[in-house]
């Protein structure tokens, strides 16, 4: 579930009106890769009336409970939903771009295994999740996490590290929490010292407040430590480096000086202004 509040005005035309879908998604159920589906409801445009931003709106449910044991945070489900805006970009690239589609959001409504304590059972329940990604002019879906401001994906930092936050997800090790980053140059990769201090930087800009938010909202999770991920595609070939910092009363343990922490924190705001 999201806290994103639409300023735009959904048009409450039905996309399959102005686009000829074909392949996968002219059917009702698209496969998402690992034999689970996305069951599609509907599709709609919504445009931003003041920035004239026109956006696709995927509405629909999965074949499966995406919520087995408590709430999960919408963005872990981003990896899982690519295939189904890959299909989208694949099929109707020349309907999206007809229409000036840049952005697509995807939303699936589930009801979840557990009931809240303590409500009636005369009232229905019933819970989703939505999950945006960008369509760049390679005809790429890239991820758009909701769990950071999205004019906020490509922090400034002290380092200028220049580093664009793609996946907010559980880590591989138990307790992790990831964040993965996409980076434009491979000589950047390549200087371990310098990736590290940007990873301490992104720790306090972004890691830090998805702390807070798992915090307070999905405290089923044990959450031990933060894996920062720098990522960087050349010729189809992904490079990683990953750095792992402890959270130390719910935050992201740098070992930081106090005036450094503020330093950072100046300059990213300076940034977001």
């Amino acid at each position: 579930m999201s806290w994103f509040k639409p300023k735009a005005a959904l048009l409450g035309a039905c996309l399959s009106t102005l686009l000829t879908l074909q392949g996968a998604l002219a059917a009702d159920a698209v496969p998402l890769g690992d034999g689970s589906h996305f069951l599609i409801d509907e599709y709609l445009i919504e445009t931003n009336t003041e920035t004239g931003e026109v956006k696709l709106l995927v509405r629909g449910k999965p074949d499966f409970q995406p919520e087995q044991f408590g709430p999960i945070p919408a963005d872990f489900f981003a990896r899982k939903l690519e295939p189904l805006c890959e299909n989208l970009v694949k099929n109707s690239w020349d309907q999206l771009t007809a229409q000036k589609i840049r952005k697509t959001r995807i939303r699936w409504d589930f009801t979840p295994a557990n009931r809240p304590e303590g409500l009636s059972k005369n009232v229905e329940w019933s819970r989703f999740h939505e999950v945006d990604f960008a369509i760049d002019d390679n005809k790429q879906c890239i991820p758009l996490p909701l769990s950071v401001a999205q004019d906020n994906l490509t922090p400034q930092t002290p380092s200028g590290v220049g580093a664009t936050l793609r996946y907010v997800e559980q880590g591989d090790q138990w307790g992790e929490l990831q964040l993965v980053y996409a980076l434009k140059g491979s000589e950047q990769l390549r200087n371990l010292p310098f990736l590290k201090s940007a990873a301490m930087e992104l720790c306090l800009i972004h890691a830090d407040g998805v702390l807070a938010q798992r915090f307070k909202y999905y405290k089923q999770f044990e959450t031990a430590s933060v894996a920062i991920q720098f990522e960087q595609n050349s010729n189809n070939q992904v490079s990683i480096e990953r750095f792992i910092f402890p959270v130390v009363n719910q935050k992201c343990e740098t070992g930081l000086s106090d005036l450094l922490k503020s330093h950072i924190l100046e300059v990213a705001s300076a940034g977001s202004e």
